[in-house]
């Protein structure tokens, strides 16, 4: 599995995922790189070469000119490359341990119920009216079947 990130230059956070690869990170976030959501993408130079030929005027008898003079030029027109505002970061981590969901099931049940009977406690702290006897052997094994 993999953590994309994605931060601005100076280190902000912008955006992040699970993924199960590289690859389907940058599906996931090109659309919204494209609508420049994220900043400025990296935009590569741009070469373009523009070649023009000058030759001799060419003149008629009376000196006319029949054709004009061309002279021969290359030059290459480099336009200035932009950085990114951002970057992406990628991360690979261990695949999740696999959860037992009877045991979550368990965990859910018994935290509810300490929950749902906290209040004896705090009237118990408050008041000194003590809790019930079944309550305390209920919470305490409730709290005996969590297991994290």
């Amino acid at each position: 599995m993999i953590i994309a990130t994605i931060r601005k230059l100076d280190g902000t956070y912008l955006d992040h995922g699970n993924f199960a690869s590289e690859e389907a990170a940058m599906i996931w976030f090109q659309p919204k790189i494209d609508q420049g959501i994220y900043g400025q993408k990296h935009v590569p130079a741009q070469y373009q070469t523009v070649t023009v030929v000058i030759q001799e005027a060419v003149l008629d008898e009376q000196g006319q000119e029949i054709s004009p003079a061309v002279l021969e030029e290359q030059q290459e027109l480099v336009s200035d490359e932009i950085p990114a505002a951002f970057v992406i970061e990628f991360q690979e981590i261990a695949d999740p341990p696999i959860i037992d969901l009877e045991q979550q099931q368990i965990n859910n049940a018994a935290r509810a119920y300490l929950y749902s009977t906290d209040w004896y406690v705090v009237r118990f702290i408050e008041t000194g009216i003590a809790v019930p006897s079944e309550i305390t052997a209920q919470r305490a094994a409730a709290r005996a079947s969590v297991n994290d």
